[in-house]
């Protein structure tokens, strides 16, 4: 369950680290991503793996989506006063939450399962918190700057072909044009 909280996480953080800096750099935002070139090639990389490994898998084309857990704290630090202080509002605590957030990560990672009960609680009340306050910015944010959004709103859909789409149905942000052709009697899982 920990281990399902944490990456619940992490992909909010992206699509969030997506929007705000999409919101402010517009399409071309990830050339003004404030990191080194090496993780955007280590990114492609990671992502060309996957293709390989997964045979019948629309992989997410969306370089973000193969960054580690730490690449996403350095972004939302160095790229603070571009829209992640409306956010969070706490620079320090958000960092320190982070931080301990990939120490229960990494032992999850190398099937070192955490046992204590407080462990599990503090990972479980960190991960909520975020989202909690991803939530409150988004709802705030609404879909005009001068009218909040006061309705649920479907942020991310996958299918079982693995065919990925965020945001609304309108916006075109999906992974692509699925190329699997159903027919009638098929099942498609979403």
């Amino acid at each position: 369950m920990r281990d399902e909280q944490i990456g619940a996480l992490e992909n909010i953080l992206r699509d969030l680290i997506e929007r705000v800096l999409s919101g402010k750099y517009g399409a071309d935002w990830l050339s003004q991503l404030r990191i080194g070139e090496d993780r955007l090639v280590r990114w492609a990389d990671r992502r060309e793996e996957e293709s390989k490994r997964r045979p019948g898998v629309s992989v997410d084309p969306r370089p973000l989506y193969y960054s580690e857990f730490t690449d996403l704290a350095s972004i939302i630090d160095k790229h603070w006063d571009d829209g992640f202080i409306d956010c969070f509002r706490d620079k320090k605590r958000i960092q320190f939450d982070l931080k301990r957030l990939l120490g229960y990560r990494n032992p999850a990672a190398h099937s070192r399962p955490l046992v204590m009960p407080w462990e599990q609680d503090l990972v479980s009340g960190l991960t909520g918190l975020i989202r909690n306050e991803v939530t409150i910015y988004l709802s705030e944010k609404g879909t005009t700057e001068d009218e909040p959004d006061f309705f649920a709103r479907i942020e991310d859909v996958v299918d079982h072909f693995g065919n990925r789409y965020v945001g609304s149905a309108t916006d075109s942000r999906g992974s692509g044009t699925p190329s699997q052709r159903l027919y009638v009697g098929d099942v498609l899982t979403l």
